[in-house]
């Protein structure tokens, strides 16, 4: 039995291992924005506070806009949205920004939304545990 990896593999792994990378590094963004606002004086709760507003407003703002679709646009849109993602996971098997940003066609603004509306953790849970730990082994 041959214990080489394909290209494909590689690339694969290659690919979900910049996807850890990034969460990783948006982890440490995120602490370093706490600590920066602390030192400002913001507390953490109070940034809780109007994240969560905004978010609540993305979500009544996307059920309206979704509600008000005729049921064709609707179909169109679930096309296109399904269509997207496919390609970003299934095809490119691309990070979470390569998803936004090159096959979405996104700004840095749609980042933290994407998270709110679920997006990030349907990309991060599409890896299966043998792929993260084979990216994981990979950085080692």
């Amino acid at each position: 039995m041959d214990d080489k990896l394909t290209d494909a593999e590689i690339k694969e792994l290659r690919a979900k291992k910049q996807a850890i990378k990034e969460e990783l590094y948006d982890k440490v963004k995120m602490e370093m924005f706490k600590a920066s606002s602390k030192l400002e004086g913001i507390e953490h709760s109070e940034i809780s506070k109007i994240f969560d507003e905004v978010r609540q407003e993305q979500d009544t703002n996307a059920e309206t806009f979704w509600n008000n679709l005729p049921y064709e646009d609707q179909c169109n849109a679930f096309h296109a949205v399904v269509k997207r993602i496919y390609k970003a996971e299934i095809e490119d098997q691309g990070s979470y920004r390569h998803a936004l940003y090159g096959v979405f066609g996104f700004d840095f603004d749609m980042y933290v939304r994407g998270m709110n509306c679920g997006y990030m953790a349907l990309h991060n849970s599409i890896m299966n545990d043998e792929q993260f730990n084979e990216a994981m082994k990979e950085d080692e």
